[in-house]
């Protein structure tokens, strides 16, 4: 079996079980591609039970059903860099090589499913044909071991293995743009199905045909084009045409809502233009840090915080995004403007910090940004506990001109007393130095 055969094996029923009874025939479950239901009765009530069924190892038909749906009735806003991740309410479900009696990995176990049956865990994409057949008389049609006589083996497991590293990349990172999803499920149906009728064959097929129509045209574009999906599915729908409007209208009012995605550099998603900036790689906001870093850019430089990146390569931060419940973000807020009162009222304009929800969110996923402008180099803040924190003075002069720079967690420094009046000894004859028009020297 290729890809496309093994995927789709004993997802369907057999029509010729139902009608066995009618037509007084044998049949032969083991050697059927479809799966069986069995008659039970109890209390005299008829009951069907599955005995052979097998789940789409990822759930692809459920999920651009379920996708198509959201779109049309305006739930949803996608473009080819949206995130999707496994077993949540996007429905797209994986289940693993596992089965339930088995031990392994908590994470493994506690985010997606085992398999039901022996046929899900037989057939399972990593058990398939990982053991040699040792029956002689095997026919081998759909036999779930290897025969060294196979003579296409090597070419169909090749769709087999690119499957398999494609869903390890996804497990390992488990956050997957729509492009990849379409590309996967793509492949999939690349490969002919013998097995399945034009009517199976187009069940798969209709719900997935407007996404990648979607994909053909924009995959060379910028992949943040937001899909219309009465476009490509050719649907004149005065309500959903009117939900699109308003989507856009909203759009166009608030663009920044939309407009940062996962996986991008945040230079491209966010306007920045500031001296410094630093990127927290913690996932949590931990408030002693953000006074830290906070006043430190208050009593050096122009600068911006923000939360929810992770570093690719140098200096390529990208977004990733931190999950902070809108209970959460109140809680920050009330702490956020009660620690910062007198600055907030004094320094005006001085402090702005907001959460930008990503446009690809799943699970209250954002990013939070807190712009701090550098008051008068005559002043100086010291926290409420009398703490005094600043940027490397000798970082400064070398990079104070420069946008955009990135500092790091060990530029960010704690003065004693004796070095907060060194320091402001120093700020003060430059400041005045500067203002009345000659030049001391200062050595820093």
């Amino acid at each position: 079996m290729n890809l496309n055969e093994l995927f789709f094996f004993k997802v369907f029923e057999c029509i010729k079980e139902s009608n066995k009874i009618l037509n007084k025939s044998s049949h032969n479950e083991k050697n059927c591609y479809f799966y069986h239901k069995s008659i039970d009765f109890n209390n005299n009530q008829k009951n069907n039970f599955e005995k052979d069924r097998r789940r789409e190892q990822i759930s692809f038909i459920l999920f651009f059903k379920k996708l198509k749906v959201n779109l049309e009735e305006g739930n949803k806003i996608i473009s080819l860099d949206s995130i999707f991740e496994f077993k949540n309410k996007e429905n797209l479900n994986y289940y693993t090589n596992k089965t339930s009696f088995q031990n392994y990995n908590e994470y493994i176990y506690n985010q997606f499913d085992f398999c039901k049956n022996e046929i899900e865990y037989l057939y399972h994409i990593k058990n398939y044909k990982k053991n040699k057949c040792l029956h002689i008389s095997c026919k081998k049609k759909f036999c779930d071991k290897y025969h060294q006589s196979d003579k296409n083996y090597e070419n169909e497991n090749n769709g087999i293995n690119l499957f398999k590293k494609t869903i390890d990349s996804w497990i390992e990172k488990n956050e997957i743009k729509l492009i990849e999803i379409i590309e996967l499920f793509n492949v999939i149906l690349s490969f002919n199905n013998k097995y399945l009728s034009k009517i199976q064959l187009n069940e798969i097929k209709q719900e997935f045909e407007p996404f990648l129509k979607f994909y053909e045209e924009n995959k060379n574009r910028n992949n943040n084009s937001l899909m219309n999906i009465n476009k490509y599915q050719n649907i004149n729908n005065k309500k959903a045409q009117r939900i699109l409007q308003e989507i856009h209208r909203n759009l166009n009012q608030n663009n920044e809502k939309f407009n940062i995605y996962k996986n991008n550099n945040i230079f491209d998603v966010l306007p920045i233009s500031t001296n410094m900036c630093y990127f927290p790689s913690s996932e949590f906001l931990k408030s002693g840090e953000i006074i830290k870093y906070i006043y430190s850019f208050l009593n050096s430089s122009n600068g911006i915080i923000i939360y929810g990146l992770f570093l690719l390569e140098k200096n390529n931060y990208i977004v990733k995004g931190i999950s902070i419940k809108q209970k959460e973000r109140e809680k920050f807020k009330k702490w956020f403007n009660s620690e910062f009162l007198k600055i907030l009222v004094e320094y005006e304009g001085y402090i702005k910090y907001k959460f930008y929800d990503l446009a690809n969110n799943n699970s209250e996923e954002c990013i939070l940004v807190i712009d701090v402008k550098q008051i008068k180099s005559n002043k100086f803040l010291m926290t409420s506990s009398k703490k005094y924190f600043v940027i490397k003075e000798n970082y400064l002069i070398n990079k104070r001109n420069e946008k955009n720079q990135i500092l790091k967690k060990e530029d960010f420094i704690e003065l004693d007393t004796k070095q907060y009046i060194n320091f402001l000894r120093k700020r003060f004859l430059l400041y005045y130095s500067k203002k009345y028009g000659f030049h001391p020297k200062v050595n820093f």
